[in-house]
């Protein structure tokens, strides 16, 4: 059985939902962890936090993170002021694979922000 990062993993379902009580926590809603336990979390420390990379800055104040055991690779863009996150899993970690990743985001962006 090959398993992801730390041999930890979940469903997709659940791990969307994981995302979304981050992302209540991150908008001031207390759920699993106080909403001043996410946002530790997620800006605790400058720069990356707890596992987040993060960026505060207007009109971009979002965190995100990025993981891969070197067969999968996921990606997950939370943005604060927009109440948005992005997830984006795909089963290869290759730089084809990544570029395609990253594209992706960009198009979802876009079509998000012109709603």
């Amino acid at each position: 059985m090959i398993e992801p990062a730390g041999d930890v993993s979940m469903t997709l379902n659940d791990y969307a939902k994981y995302i979304q009580l981050n992302l209540a926590g991150l908008k001031g809603k207390d759920n699993f962890l106080k909403s001043e336990t996410y946002g530790y979390l997620h800006y605790g420390i400058d720069k990356y936090a707890m596992g987040w990379l993060n960026v505060k800055e207007p009109g971009k104040y979002q965190t995100e993170h990025a993981g891969s055991a070197g067969t999968f690779y996921a990606y997950t863009l939370v943005n604060k002021e927009k109440d948005i996150a992005y997830i984006i899993i795909a089963n290869s970690a290759t730089e084809k694979a990544l570029k395609g990743v990253f594209a992706l985001l960009d198009k979802l962006i876009k079509n998000t922000e012109a709603k």
